[in-house]
């Protein structure tokens, strides 16, 4: 495709957190992450865990990735001096971490979600992204009631470091904890060639299956260990039919996602192209009315329209129609 894009910030600032052991030592280990170095030298790891220390004395508005750079010894081209630059603002990596403020608060609101759509290909960024993610996410571990969920997961925790450690140790002491990891993909081959599959697969209680009428006997009897019985259920399902296959240890059960009478519902949740256009010209519509902007519309200001009118309804209206009838 041809045309320009710009890179807006995270929002990601991982030196604005309360100074501690976890802390600094996470962000000794995101820095050599950053480095891109396969081996650091022991002096340089000192450098690197004082220079942390450092930042984290002084006030919360100076820590930054830039400030943070200017406190390590330029070695020259090879040194972590120089490979930090492109992390720092103004370089090609400065919107991942060197903003202002940290803008990430994981207690604002019970239900938060992050698209890593522009990284999760990138392993340069998606590795280092995840892994601060993740340390903030480990400190709502402390026995409150936590569900996290990852989509594509073989992608995610594809690296090494904390996301080997995440993947395959940190599961049971999360349960225990009064947390609940889900980890969906569409592509289970995908899944079991990566190399922490079978320590993620070991420490799933439970497993949902969707119906997969080309589903590899392979990989659903050896890779996620059904039965030959629970395969043929998973292969013979009706893909409309909105049933599953849920395997917990040795039992399994075939059970049905019944969504009828929720249509108003699934049509916001997961619209259509029609829909979507439908949407955006009430909310046209019913700004230019109240004398608003779009963004200042409130759900209960439109979703009744949007009902009446969506596709599929039975009761669908033109908007100018529904305009004529309002006037």
């Amino acid at each position: 495709m041809a045309g320009a894009g710009e890179r807006l910030p995270t929002g990601f600032n991982p030196f604005q957190c309360e100074r501690n052991e976890a802390n600094t030592q996470f962000l000794a280990e995101l820095i050599k992450v950053l480095g891109g170095k396969p081996e650091y030298s022991s002096r340089e790891e000192e450098d690197i865990y004082r220079a942390v220390e450092g930042m984290l004395d002084t006030p919360m508005h100076l820590r930054s990735m830039s400030n943070f750079r200017k406190s390590l010894p330029n070695m020259g081209d090879d040194g972590l001096y120089a490979r930090l630059r492109r992390w720092t603002t103004g370089n090609s990596l400065g919107w991942v971490f060197d903003n202002p403020v940290d803008t990430i608060d994981l207690t604002r609101a019970s239900i938060i979600g992050f698209d890593y759509t522009d990284v999760i290909d990138n392993a340069e960024v998606r590795v280092p992204v995840i892994n601060y993610l993740l340390h903030r996410l480990e400190a709502l571990i402390d026995g409150r009631p936590l569900i996290y969920v990852m989509d594509e997961f073989w992608k995610i925790l594809d690296g090494k470091g904390g996301l080997k450690e995440f993947a395959k140790n940190k599961q049971k002491t999360i349960r225990k904890q009064n947390g609940l990891g889900i980890f969906a993909t569409q592509s289970p081959e995908d899944a079991l060639a990566s190399d922490i599959a079978a320590a993620l697969i070991e420490q799933t209680a439970t497993m949902i299956l969707l119906p997969n009428p080309s589903a590899s006997r392979d990989d659903y009897m050896e890779g996620l260990k059904l039965t030959d019985a629970e395969y043929q259920v998973v292969v013979s399902l009706d893909e409309r039919s909105r049933c599953f296959l849920v395997k917990q240890g040795h039992a399994s059960a075939v059970c049905q996602l019944n969504l009828r009478g929720m249509d108003d519902a699934l049509s916001v949740i997961s619209s259509s192209t029609d829909n979507i256009e439908i949407m955006h010209q009430i909310l046209a519509g019913k700004a230019s009315k109240l004398g608003v902007t779009v963004d200042q519309l409130t759900p209960e200001q439109w979703l009744e329209d949007f009902y009446a009118n969506r596709k599929g309804s039975g009761k669908r209206k033109s908007v100018k129609d529904k305009e004529v009838e309002d006037a």
